[in-house]
């Protein structure tokens, strides 16, 4: 048996799994050798960190326009 609070404590099977005062973290290693579709390199991101708003913006309906024609080749298949 699960219980508890994601923001306190998790107890499974009557024993504490997981405590927030306890908790130490972690460290984030990047890669150096990271793959091309890391988020890191989405054009809308590249440009906002340049402080290019306007063409970060225009990358960004670009994505969710390719996202959404995705979405619907992928409803389209499995509706077949």
């Amino acid at each position: 048996m699960v219980n508890g609070y994601w923001t306190e404590e998790m107890w499974i099977d009557g024993a504490r799994f997981w405590h927030i005062d306890e908790y130490r973290g972690f460290k984030v290693r990047l890669s150096n050798n990271p793959l091309p579709s890391d988020c890191r390199f989405r054009e809308d991101l590249v440009f906002l960190r340049n402080g290019d708003e306007e063409t970060a913006a225009t990358w960004k309906a670009e994505l969710e326009k390719r996202q959404r024609h995705e979405q619907k080749l992928r409803d389209k298949i499995t509706k077949a």
